[in-house]
């Protein structure tokens, strides 16, 4: 998204990257806690690769496809 996005705006849009991580990740923790250890690893999962992509690790799904 970032490569979309007016310059004028990445700071915005990283701070609501980077928020959205951290609330997934603190679901993964409430997850563990609650004993719901498979849906902890999910959310776990879902929070590391949303952290891969902010460093270009992974590519978005929409810039993977034929247009």
């Amino acid at each position: 998204m970032r490569a979309t996005t007016d310059p004028a705006h990445h700071e915005q849009l990283d701070d609501a990257h980077a928020a959205a991580i951290f609330r997934i990740a603190r679901a993964a923790i409430r997850a563990q806690a609650g004993g719901d250890a498979p849906e902890a690893r999910r959310l776990a999962a879902a929070a590391s690769r949303l952290c891969q992509e902010t460093v270009g690790l992974w590519a978005s799904p929409s810039l993977l496809t034929d247009r």
